[in-house]
């Protein structure tokens, strides 16, 4: 596995927004744009079958949320997971904009009621004995990369700022993933094939 930082700033976000349909262009925050594009662009380069399931799982801070009563001064967590989920065909036939819907539609079915349905799973008894843990796999790090990526506010050597998003990918596709991901911002796709080298950040 190959870890390779990809950078969004403001320029590469007006970019990703010019492949979504003209009168959806505003509709959408940076989150949508960027895990959408990362989305498709992976399936694209994986290889999958059009029938295969595919999925984006992501967090949701339910802080402020419509009808998500929290105390005043409570400080613990408040989140959520909420699941994508379509065919690598459907996916990636089906535009941006098909798959910024699937994104938002997940992030809107986080509800109070949902987060009630979800507190009920972690006092489940299956017989078995006390969990371990639940959740997703740890990825990214570790015996198992490539799992989970993560979406960091940084700066690039230009010191502009914007969301770094790390990707972990089998060596053997990660050209193809950053070319696919050039093809996003047109302008960049001369640079990264002049100098197509692979940043190995995890092995």
């Amino acid at each position: 596995m190959v870890c390779v930082p990809f950078f969004f700033g403001l320029r590469e976000i007006s970019g990703l927004r010019q492949w979504a349909p003209p009168h959806m262009r505003d509709d959408f925050s940076r989150f949508e744009l960027v895990a959408a594009s990362m989305w498709r662009s992976s399936t694209a380069v994986l290889g999958y079958t059009t029938d295969k399931e595919v999925r984006l799982s992501f967090i949701i801070n339910v802080r402020g949320h419509a009808g998500t009563p929290l105390p005043e001064g409570f400080y613990g967590n408040a989140f959520a997971y909420s699941t994508a989920a379509t065919t690598a065909g459907e996916l990636c036939g089906g535009g941006l904009g098909h798959t910024l819907e699937l994104v938002k539609k997940a992030k809107s079915a986080v509800t109070y009621d949902y987060l009630l349905s979800v507190a009920d799973l972690m006092s489940v008894d299956f017989g078995w004995g006390e969990a371990v843990y639940g959740g997703p796999a740890k990825g990214g790090e570790g015996p198992i990369p490539g799992v989970a990526n993560y979406f960091l506010w940084s700066k690039n050597g230009k010191g502009e700022e914007g969301t770094l998003v790390p990707i972990s990918l089998p060596k053997n596709v990660m050209e193809r993933f950053q070319l696919e991901v050039a093809g996003l911002r047109p302008s960049s796709i001369g640079a990264l094939r002049d100098n197509p080298k692979i940043n190995v950040c995890v092995i």
